[in-house]
């Protein structure tokens, strides 16, 4: 009788350590836990602006599955997961993957209807348009509500609405050849390539509005080439008639550069063995003067900021 009696004040004893301890592990309503997320949100920051796509969104995971986090913080974070692959990373499944639980989880939330804007882009950009087309029926009715998730890194351009950060600037040079990235360390450098992020998005907006989008060339390429083609289509398009290339221009250019057109054997080669290459090379010079001139229009037009201060 003794033994039982002692063997049931040892349950009871640790029934009651249990508990004691489920109350003191417990996360109660108003703890700091708000600090809990966003100390793992700026770390999650941290490693994606180092290029740790992965480890950014692995550590965003534990936001989206930590039981006592609300559902608008939850469904934040899968949001910024999504864009991280599918801007940052280039990994559109991935990026699809997180916008659909975001909308599978939390569909009542306004960011959803953001999310699957972003699932069209996924699946445009994976050569599925009929899954996008899918997804836009269903989202007919989205509004242009933007969820406030902040962008990585200070703004560098502004475009309209649209900001263009030093996040988006790294992330461009990370995709570089290694020899390549040593040399993008300088301001002059760095500018280089904001100018050129800054002319291809102008291009990209001006070809999209003249419906490049649905050019027949256009959908039969690659998803993660369309928005090069359509550029490039849209300089085409806008330069073919008014780039002009006469006998005076080039005979006057190859005796102006006879010193510059010398052979190994410091000989000046026949004007007409190099009419050719002339004629191509002045054809090139003029059109990417024009598309200068019209990066420069439409930067007016788009209201075009950009903070050179801040590189």
């Amino acid at each position: 009788m003794k033994n039982k009696t002692i063997g049931l004040m040892l349950a009871l004893n640790l029934l009651l350590v249990g508990l004691v301890l489920a109350l003191i592990l417990q996360k109660a309503p108003g703890d700091p836990q708000d600090m809990n997320v966003d100390e793992t949100r700026r770390v999650a920051a941290a490693f994606a602006n180092r290029g740790l796509y992965k480890d950014a969104g692995d550590m965003l995971r534990k936001v989206v599955d930590d039981p006592g986090v609300d559902a608008k913080k939850k469904a934040n974070a899968l949001f910024q997961i999504g864009i991280w692959h599918l801007e940052r990373a280039l990994d559109p499944e991935a990026a699809l993957a997180a916008f659909v639980e975001l909308r599978e989880r939390f569909g009542d939330l306004d960011i959803a209807k953001e999310a699957a804007k972003k699932e069209v882009a996924c699946l445009d950009r994976l050569g599925r348009p009929l899954d996008a087309k899918g997804v836009l029926d269903e989202s007919a009715r989205v509004d242009s509500q933007k969820p406030t998730i902040p962008r990585e890194g200070a703004i560098l351009a502004k475009i309209g609405d649209r900001e263009i950060t030093s996040g988006d600037l790294d992330a461009e040079i990370r995709r570089m050849p290694p020899q390549t990235q040593k040399e993008m360390t300088d301001k002059t450098s760095r500018m280089q390539i904001l100018q050129s992020l800054i002319a291809r998005e102008l291009l990209f907006d001006s070809a999209l509005a003249q419906g490049l989008g649905k050019d027949a060339e256009v959908l039969r390429s690659t998803a993660e080439s369309k928005k090069g083609i359509m550029v490039m289509r849209l300089v085409e398009m806008e330069t073919a008639d008014k780039v002009h290339v006469d006998a005076v221009d080039i005979k006057n250019y190859y005796e102006a550069n006879k010193d510059k057109l010398k052979d190994k054997e410091g000989k000046i080669p026949p004007f007409e063995s190099v009419k050719a290459q002339l004629t191509q090379m002045l054809g090139a010079e003029k059109r990417m003067a024009l598309v200068q001139k019209m990066i420069q229009d439409l930067g007016v037009s788009r209201g075009l900021e950009v903070f050179e201060e801040r590189l």
